[in-house]
């Protein structure tokens, strides 16, 4: 799943849209479910790893790009600064290379690439760390 998630960045840093976005933040968030189910011994861990800010930015994007409604957790919006980035079909955002996409959570602005580029290296790290 770490594999997918890398996989996944890669994609979003190369374009960032949104299919590239939805991809990265479930896949990554999802990394946590599997080690915790696929190592049980690390659960202290794995909630030390969850309790992240990054990390619970990470789920927040999770959740509220998977469910209609999140009633727990922050509400994220999101805005595309434009650098010449266009406009797809109906309810769909594109942005090209040279554009910043900000995520809203909270009164907190958060740039989607330096967001995704933190939550990988600490999903690596703790691979690392506990020789996942």
């Amino acid at each position: 799943m770490l594999n997918k998630a890398g996989r996944e960045h890669a994609r979003l840093v190369h374009s960032i849209d949104i299919d590239h976005v939805f991809n990265f933040f479930v896949t990554a968030y999802h990394v946590c479910d599997y080690v915790k189910v696929c190592h049980p011994g690390l659960q202290s861990a794995v909630n030390v790893l969850i309790a992240d800010h990054d990390i619970a930015d990470c789920r927040a994007l999770c959740a509220n790009a998977k469910h209609l409604r999140v009633t727990k957790l922050a509400q994220p919006s999101s805005q595309v600064v434009s650098n010449g980035a266009g406009a797809g079909m109906r309810g769909e955002t594109t942005a090209n290379a040279a554009d910043t996409w900000r995520i809203e959570i909270g009164n907190r602005t958060v740039d989607v690439r330096e967001l995704a580029k933190r939550v990988m290296e600490k999903l690596e790290s703790f691979f690392l760390k506990h020789s996942l």
